[in-house]
């Protein structure tokens, strides 16, 4: 039984995920912005998935807390504000998904969209880039990496 609700929690969770960065996704696109009335139930649905989840999803919030610390110093050294290098609503979304995900999918996930955002960032040379576009290619290459690649059993 408690099998069988690991899968369900794990089904869910990949559900929850590309739902939420889809239609964020296409705001972020669209508005360069992420409405609350995405963000806010995102970030609910991902507290109770670390609940129930293990203790992997405490560490992406100290990972997260560490990268909003380093875009805080970078922005000070920059000399501008912190909301200008990264947006509000992106931070949202990745409070969601630091609460959605485990480890590895979290990690890789943020690697894969910081690489690809700033090429796409350089190449296009705009000076707002929408970043949860990117978090979405990541989070769908990390569950290729994951489960295919890597051979790790699902959930």
């Amino acid at each position: 039984m408690q099998n069988y609700l690991n899968y369900l929690l794990g089904y869910f969770e990949i559900g929850l995920n590309l739902l939420f960065l889809t239609l964020i996704s296409a705001f972020d696109i669209k508005t360069h912005k992420a409405p609350n009335y995405l963000t806010l139930p995102y970030i609910l649905l991902g507290s109770i998935l670390t609940v129930l989840g293990n203790f992997s999803r405490y560490i992406n919030l100290i990972e997260l807390a560490l990268l909003i610390l380093a875009i805080w110093l970078y922005s000070r050294i920059k000399r501008v504000e912190m909301l200008e290098t990264f947006g509000g609503g992106d931070i949202k979304t990745l409070l969601g998904f630091s609460l959605a995900n485990e480890f590895l999918a979290f990690n890789i996930s943020l690697i894969v969209a910081s690489m690809t955002g700033i090429f796409w960032a350089i190449a296009s040379s705009k000076k707002g880039v929408p970043f949860v576009p990117f978090l979405l290619l990541g989070y769908a290459i990390s569950l290729i990496l994951t489960y295919t690649l890597l051979q790790k059993k699902a959930f």
